[in-house]
């Protein structure tokens, strides 16, 4: 009967154990999770945070959308025109694809594919009006840029004429400050430390047949010069710095994707981070919070690096984070819906869904967490039955020696 019991109890224990598990995770993603509908928007592309508001770029209806971050409202929607003037002339926006955006100087800064003659968009939002910035006499036609950074008082971008040149934009004046070449190529930019951060991959022919080859120039502002920071065979995606550290979202020809740290000063290599365990797709995009959490996307995915993981149907896009806010937002389309998460970083739900990770020693902590309980209800049956027999045992052998002393004086 006893034996029957304890089994029993056992069972129970394991559980009701993992029902407690299952329900605090869920809880804790439930808590700090929200899902917001951006009405009209089916390809968000980029967010970004700047004046108050978050503000997201959708790449086929090609218009802003204005996010109070405090409320979760929708309080702005501004339109890419289809033509703007420069110089006395139009500027006609029809292939124009917006790929990217930043905030500096109260200002939304535009850049896509599509731009031809012209540098970027400028949005003044206080008067709802887009400004160009166009390029100085360059011989032929340019297409530019694809991508944009801010940093050391300037805003930066990339441009191709015959080759590719870093273009200096002045935020004050939304005009050219300078235009520097010496680049194979680039893929993204981003600043850090002082410097410009370009990303180009592209593929080589080798002894064994085709082979991508990632490589990250570094340009100093001080200097203003060009030099190959690193160069790795393999496919890279995503470029971030941040606080003196540069990060390369890589996926090596031979292995899983990951994120590599680097000292940006130094140049030294400091570690590899690992994101989705088993996937080899590309980061999509790449973002690093105040903390130094190194969030991420991949194509089902997104997560933070030796941390939380969460499967999504939700194609991400973009992160961003709201500057002591405790959030990180993130951008993307499911289906044909624009969609924007809010992943809150705040009170005791947050830090349990951003910093408990999804995989322990590469099991899911899904199946781990409730293994490990159970076990450890067992261990700890074990103990207490332990415990309560020896206590028992000791009771039974003094009771004896009891009546063996009885038995003895009659």
């Amino acid at each position: 009967m006893e034996l029957k019991t304890s089994v029993l109890v056992l069972v129970l224990t394991g559980l009701l154990t993992w029902a407690a598990v299952q329900a605090a995770l869920a809880m804790s993603d439930k808590l700090a999770m929200e899902e917001l509908a951006l009405p009209g928007s089916s390809k968000p592309i980029s967010i970004c945070y700047g004046g108050g508001y978050i503000w997201v770029v959708d790449a086929n209806g090609k218009f802003l959308v204005q996010i109070d971050p405090s409320s979760r409202e929708v309080v702005g929607k501004v339109k890419i025109p289809s033509e703007v003037i420069l110089n006395g002339s139009s500027v006609f926006l029809a292939d124009f694809i917006p790929t990217g955006a930043v905030w500096a100087h109260d200002r939304i800064w535009v850049v896509g594919l599509g731009l031809r003659n012209v540098v970027l968009l400028v949005l003044e939002p206080s008067e709802g009006t887009w400004l160009a910035v166009g390029m100085p006499y360059m011989p032929g036609s340019f297409t530019g840029g694809w991508c944009v950074a801010f940093g050391g008082g300037s805003i930066w971008t990339l441009v191709e004429a015959g080759e590719v040149f870093l273009v200096e934009i002045d935020p004050r004046t939304a005009s050219i400050k300078g235009i520097y070449g010496g680049l194979p190529g680039g893929t993204s930019i981003c600043y850090g430390a002082g410097c410009v951060w370009t990303l180009y991959t592209f593929i080589r022919i080798g002894p064994y047949g085709p082979m991508e080859t990632s490589q990250v120039f570094k340009f100093d502002i001080t200097q203003r010069q060009f030099t190959l920071f690193t160069s790795r065979s393999g496919r890279s995606s995503g470029i971030f710095a941040r606080k003196g550290h540069l990060y390369l979202g890589f996926t090596p020809s031979y292995g899983f994707t990951c994120v590599l740290e680097f000292d940006a000063v130094s140049g030294r290599f400091l570690d590899s981070y690992r994101t989705v365990p088993g996937v080899m797709s590309p980061l999509r995009a790449l973002f690093v919070d105040e903390e130094g959490n190194i969030w991420f996307s991949q194509p089902g995915y997104f997560g933070v690096c030796g941390k939380r993981i969460w499967s999504t149907g939700l194609t991400i896009n973009s992160i961003c984070d709201v500057p002591g806010g405790g959030e990180v937002w993130l951008c993307g389309e499911e289906g044909s819906a624009g969609k924007v998460l809010v992943v809150s970083k705040r009170g005791l739900a947050g830090a349990i869904c951003v910093g408990f990770p999804t995989y322990i020693v590469g099991l899911p902590s899904s199946f781990l967490l409730p293994v490990l309980a159970a076990l450890a209800s067992l261990a700890a049956y074990a103990l207490a039955d332990f415990v309560v027999g020896r206590m028992r045992y000791r009771r039974w052998l003094k009771e004896r020696k009891a009546r063996t002393s009885e038995d003895k004086t009659f």
